[in-house]
């Protein structure tokens, strides 16, 4: 007969009681895991505590022995759940919470578990260390954590809880202390100290580190160890007015490498990018920390150094406790002066708002390639921090720029130069020079020499654009050798400004300048503002022009000797460069507004084509004929008209229209300026003289040291072959 049961299933019997087993088990298999991770837990929280002991221990004996623990103020913690042990023997113990805990510097905590002493994690958690305050004895540490598997929850009774768990400590044995839970049994709780402490080894004596702080093309710490592989190594990086603090770990670092702190020419190694919190521009302290997390021995520092993380220095300027000037001693200094580059001005202006800086001292742009190139000969890139260009063209400057146009920045160059600089047309420097652009402040005293700037928009050696706000007072840009090629090129170029609407006074350029709309020997366009007591010199071989290199030249639009297209109110200015363009003229290419008075100019002037309005003085005059009283070298232009587009300026007059007002106009050769000219002819024809009218002469206010109190660049002479000497030398 056949076993019919067998084809049936369990019954609901032993359904119910395999169930019942499995439950069981899964409930041992939980309390099991639970077990171990908190087996696990304890060993990990005695391992913090450990850290802690070995490096409080090893802090506390260093503070002891320099007189420290001695101090008022120091040997226990002012806080409420801080104080002297219930029996009353000199043992001491604080608790620590938070990381807010460290913020004060009377704490004991500065001393004997200061940044970086034990991992930053380990450091945030909660444990209490109690220590023996005449001996300098650690005794043992408590750790746990509210972040880890097995979470505590605190009360308003905290204080008290954290006093019963040091009195609650039985027969002595301080391994109660770990199962010892505040509000429920959820709790782990670490635990160093005791006899096992006692039997820590002692290790060798370190050895002071030494740090050298450089602060020059690069920001960077070289870093000496004594100790060899010996214990462990750190630098520490303070902010003296973010109060932040970064550990740089240096255990096995190969310390021949520099540590870099701000470097300009490397992506990511901006100091707002390695070090996040801090505030750029801030002076920062540094230095090296030797020690040793797993014995017993001292801990030895370097000799701290401070230093200013963008600049050579800062300073206040208007006793307000805010830092706002900036001393420039290197191409790094200048560059961290934009926004893009450095981050300054972007954040916590309220702290630091750098609105003035100084030079101190002269820069050259290929000294600064040379320092920083990875690849001799390649050139440099100056990174951004962020936004759509992240790096210039190599071996391009960065121009300056303000992303905060509410933001002032008066440039003091006090008389230094800048040389060789070449900045490098991107879509994302539209206006291009030292400055793409100044919306507020200035910049004065300052010698810009063989600048090489190519802008899409403006262009100038000094800046792209000048704002309404901004003055410009005694900047000279010239070159060292007498090149007829154009430096500046742009749609609008000029030779010291692009397009400006401020004030430019005793200021001056001799450079080559070609743009495809406007172009002018000092300013491309002068939208409104003033320009006074400046000049533009010219190019001359021979004593004369070439007409097939104008040193200014408008492939379409306006070209003028000192400026392309004006509507500023000019006077007491004069230019000896030559110019070509559909609208050119010796002084200015066309002028829709303003004035120019007290002026005068000699260059040799062309049109682009026939159908070009070309004047001596002026292509182009639309304002108010009582608004131009000026002069201009009639021989240089025989047979032109003084303004192409009008006969009724008569107050723009020739000087030389004959020879007694010839004569009469450079009378003042007695007075004759120095000059520093270009054409090797010139200097044995005058003798190192400007025989013409200088800035002063035609009724400027100029002081010895302004750069215009020389004439730099060249001029025409040819009274020297039809005037004075009919004879060719």
């Amino acid at each position: 007969m056949r076993n019919v049961r067998a084809k049936k299933g369990f019954t609901l019997a032993e359904t119910l009681t395999v169930a019942a087993i499995v439950v069981a088990l899964a409930a041992l298999i939980v309390v099991l895991v639970i077990n171990y991770l908190r087996s696990m837990t304890k060993l990990e929280y005695d391992g913090y505590a450990k850290s802690i002991f070995v490096a409080a221990q090893n802090h506390l004996t260093m503070a002891e022995h320099e007189g420290y623990l001695g101090r008022t103020g120091f040997g226990q913690k002012e806080d409420a759940v801080s104080g002297q042990d219930d029996t009353g023997d000199g043992v001491y113990y604080f608790v620590v919470t938070s990381l807010n805990d460290f913020r004060s510097t009377s704490s004991i905590q500065e001393l004997i578990l200061p940044f970086g002493s034990v991992d930053e994690t380990v450091r945030a958690g909660k444990y209490i260390i109690r220590y023996h305050k005449d001996s300098a004895q650690v005794l043992d540490v408590f750790y746990w954590s509210e972040s880890g598997r097995f979470k505590h929850t605190y009360n308003s009774t905290g204080a008290a809880e954290y006093q019963d768990l040091l009195t609650k400590r039985g027969d002595g044995n301080k391994r109660l202390l770990r199962t010892y839970t505040f509000t429920n049994d959820n709790s782990v709780i670490g635990w160093y100290g005791g006899v096992t402490a006692e039997g820590l080894t002692k290790g060798t004596e370190l050895k002071a580190p030494s740090i050298v702080v450089t602060n020059a093309e690069k920001l960077y710490v070289t870093v000496t160890n004594p100790n060899g592989s010996t214990g462990k190594l750190k630098l520490v990086v303070k902010g003296e007015t973010s109060k932040q603090t970064k550990e740089i770990d240096l255990t096995g670092v190969d310390l021949s490498e520099p540590i870099i702190l701000d470097d300009i020419t490397q992506s990511g190694k901006h100091f707002a990018e390695l070090f996040p919190g801090f505030y750029p521009g801030e002076d920062i302290t540094v230095y090296a920390v030797a020690y040793d997390d797993t014995t017993l021995t001292n801990v030895a520092f370097s000799s701290a150094q401070t230093t200013n993380s963008l600049f050579a220095s800062v300073s206040d300027s208007d006793a307000d406790d805010k830092p706002d000037t900036a001393q420039i001693s290197n191409f790094r200094h200048l560059e961290n002066l934009d926004y893009g580059v450095s981050g300054v001005n972007e954040f916590n202006t309220d702290k630091i708002l750098i609105t003035n800086a100084e030079q101190t001292t002269d820069l050259d742009w290929d000294a600064f390639q040379a320092a920083v190139e990875q690849n001799p000969g390649a050139g440099a890139s100056i990174y951004l921090m962020s936004g759509s260009l992240s790096q210039t063209t190599a071996g391009g400057y960065y121009p300056i720029g303000n992303k905060n146009t509410a933001t002032s920045l008066t440039y003091d160059g006090q008389n230094h130069s800048i040389s060789n600089v070449t900045v490098k047309a991107t879509d994302a420097i539209p206006a291009a020079g030292l400055f793409s652009n100044l919306t507020l402040g200035g910049v004065s005293d300052l010698k810009l020499i063989d600048f090489n700037v190519t802008g899409t928009s403006q262009a100038g050696a000094l800046a792209g654009t000048v704002g309404s706000g901004v003055s410009v007072d005694n900047v000279l840009a010239i070159n060292s050798g007498s090149g007829m090629d154009p430096t500046i090129t742009a749609p609008t170029a000029g030779g010291l400004i692009g397009k400006s609407s401020g004030s430019v006074t005793n200021s001056a350029a001799a450079l080559v300048v070609s743009g495809s709309a406007n172009a002018g020997g000092l300013i491309g366009v002068a939208d409104g503002g003033t320009v006074t007591g400046c000049y533009a010199g010219g190019h001359t071989e021979g004593a004369a022009y070439d007409e097939d290199k104008p040193n200014v030249y408008s492939s379409g639009g306006n070209a003028g000797g000192l400026i392309g297209s004006s509507a500023a109110t000019v006077q007491y200015c004069y230019s000896t460069c030559s110019a070509k363009g559909a609208t050119a003229g010796g002084f200015v290419g066309t002028a829709t507004a303003g004035s120019i008075e007290n002026s005068y100019c000699t260059g040799l002037v062309k049109g682009k084509d026939d159908s070009s309005v070309i004047g001596a003085f002026a292509g182009s005059l639309t304002g108010d004929a009582g608004n131009y009283d000026a002069q201009y070298f009639s021989i240089i232009n025989i047979g032109l008209a003084a303004v192409g587009n009008s006969t009724s300026y008569t107050d723009v007059t020739a000087f030389d229209s004959d020879t007694a007002s010839y004569r009469a106009f450079v009378s003042a050769g007695s007075a004759a300026k120095d000059a520093e000219p270009y054409d090797a002819t010139l200097v044995g024809y005058y003798q190192g003289k400007f025989n013409l009218k200088t800035v002063a002469q035609l009724g400027a206010s100029v002081s010895s040291t302004d750069f215009v109190a020389v004439h730099y660049g060249d001029w025409p002479a040819p009274e020297i072959f039809f005037i004075n000497d009919p004879v060719t030398p």
